[in-house]
């Protein structure tokens, strides 16, 4: 299967309006980690689907911008290295939707 450029544009809007959203908060604030997970769960489920959506799959934006770009953690490494307690809830709860947003967006034509 291959994406429609309206599926590409509709991922790359829905992820660049999250994480706009997100920043408006402060990091320590419920709203930037559920929102952090909606962008992780739209990364994780376009690669595990074989999709690359440059801006949302791959190395994001502020991952690049250092000397030695360098992906950030996933959700699993998160997941050991926090538990799921406290605002890990928040960010399993946002992958869950960034999911469902993604698959959505994938199944539409």
């Amino acid at each position: 299967m291959k994406l429609t450029e309206k599926q590409i544009n509709e991922l790359t809007d829905t992820f660049k309006h999250a994480d706009q959203v997100r920043l408006l908060h402060g990091p320590d604030e419920k709203e930037s980690f559920l929102l952090f997970g909606v962008m992780q769960g739209m990364r994780e489920t376009l690669e595990s689907k074989g999709f690359e959506v440059p801006g949302v799959t791959g190395l994001w934006w502020y991952e690049s911008i250092e000397e030695e770009p360098k992906r950030g953690p996933n959700i699993e490494e998160l997941v050991l290295k926090n538990g799921t307690d406290g605002n890990m809830a928040y960010v399993l709860q946002g992958r869950e939707s960034g999911e469902k947003k993604t698959l959505e967006i994938l199944n539409s034509k």
